[in-house]
């Protein structure tokens, strides 16, 4: 078995490469743009005498076209950006290239029979990712990142409560559709723990998508859909009793989100951290409805921000600091307008069109849009450097899933 595993290793380099890189996301930060580099010269190394087939190939993907007019946009509208906030501008669009390169080399590179062990590296990254957080919550270890009533051992809350939904739903499909008894109660036991530590920690945003995510879950699965409809509410609302009565971290970001929104509405009060994102939204409001069809450009849309704020919302100065919106949706109207949001919305609705070879990899598939679609209201996660690691190789794997689908002859 081991000569078998050496011996794979050695003819098929690249099949591991991109392996280790899902098992390592989970785990370091300098992963994502460290892969991003070494994806890019293996792809300009094995596709050098086959340029026009790969362009033609990315080119005529409806998912990757759409992603690359919108990348398109930032980079163009740098001509309108004032040399001072070049830097800040920049960073908007490398982080989509840490994204696009390990989505592309994932895509034209990996084998079919190496999607599965792809997938298997991410969830053993993620277990090892929670043994630490674990670790952490019950004080057994220390780490530079992370404490007791925090434990995300590597990334930001919010991060990691992206992670851990997706894990956690990936597992529960595993659940529901696995015919072996014995994986079943381990891919069980496993979605438990992940689901417990999603709890644990403070990402609400992640346990919001977690919630919505599990519904559309269980509609995808069962075909009767009042069955699904009971089934979904009986098992979120015990998991919400539960994790509200037993997580105070859980229940104090609840409570304190109650109390963010009524400082809003009776103090005019937006220093917190609901009452920023309400903030922003307002703020929005004002460069959309004067700049609706094109909006005002990368970077420009938070250097408005601040200007309108010093103008008009002198009760919103703690929003000065912000370098997003907090929202991905008010991030793409308020940089390019509604044509900018109809072509980043295109990106997802040509993902949902996708067809697979098997219903698993469907079913991550519509986990991965919704995680995603409610993630972005919480937060810009396209400005998060764990994020786009983890978007680039589902993305990439999601695609490649849907390249071999079975055809029918009415089709």
């Amino acid at each position: 078995m081991k000569i078998n595993i050496v011996n794979d290793i050695k003819s098929n380099p690249i099949q591991y490469v991109i392996i280790f890189y899902a098992f390592i996301i989970p785990l370091s930060k300098a992963s994502v743009t460290i892969f991003a580099g070494i994806f890019l010269i293996i792809l300009l190394i094995t596709q050098k005498n086959n340029y026009k087939v790969f362009i033609n190939n990315i080119w005529g993907n409806n998912v990757f076209k759409y992603f690359l007019i919108f990348i398109f946009l930032h980079i163009f509208s740098l001509i309108f950006v004032n040399s001072i906030d070049m830097n800040d501008a920049l960073l908007y669009i490398k982080r989509y290239v840490y994204l696009i390169i390990p989505a592309l080399a994932i895509y034209t590179l990996l084998k079919n029979e190496y999607i599965d062990k792809v997938i298997r590296s991410f969830i053993f990254g993620m277990f090892v990712s929670e043994m630490l957080s674990y670790g952490i919550f019950f004080e057994l270890i220390t780490m530079k990142h992370g404490t007791p009533n925090d434990p995300t051992p590597f990334m930001n809350h919010i991060d990691y409560s992206i992670f851990l939904v997706f894990t956690s739903l990936i597992l529960l499909n595993r659940v529901i559709n696995e015919v072996e008894i014995k994986n079943k109660i381990f891919y069980f036991l496993f979605f438990c723990s992940t689901t417990i530590n999603l709890f644990i920690t403070g990402g609400r945003i992640g346990q919001l998508a977690f919630f919505v995510s599990l519904f559309v879950l269980f509609f995808i699965n069962f075909k009767h859909k009042l069955k699904a409809f009971i089934i979904g509410l009986l098992i979120t609302s015990s998991i919400f009793f539960i994790a509200f009565n037993f997580s105070s971290t859980f229940s104090n970001r609840i409570s304190n989100g109650i109390s963010n929104i009524n400082n809003v509405i009776e103090k005019q009060n937006y220093c917190t951290s609901w009452g920023m994102r309400i903030g922003a939204l307002i703020i929005s409001k004002d460069i959309i409805s004067q700049n609706p069809i094109l909006g005002v450009g990368i970077q420009n849309h938070i250097i408005q921000l601040r200007e309108i704020i010093d103008r008009k919302y002198k009760n919103m100065e703690c929003l000065r600091w912000f370098n997003t919106y907090h929202n991905q949706y008010i991030d793409a109207l308020t940089q390019f307008g509604i044509v900018g949001l109809l072509i980043f919305l295109m990106i997802f609705i040509s993902l949902f069109k996708l067809k697979f070879i098997n219903k698993e990899y469907k079913n991550i598939s519509i986990i991965f849009i919704f995680v995603f679609l409610i993630g972005f209201l919480g937060d810009a996660l396209f400005y998060r450097y764990f994020i786009v690691g983890l978007f680039g190789i589902f993305l990439g794997l999601i695609l490649k899933a849907s390249t071999n689908k079975v055809v029918s002859k009415n089709e």
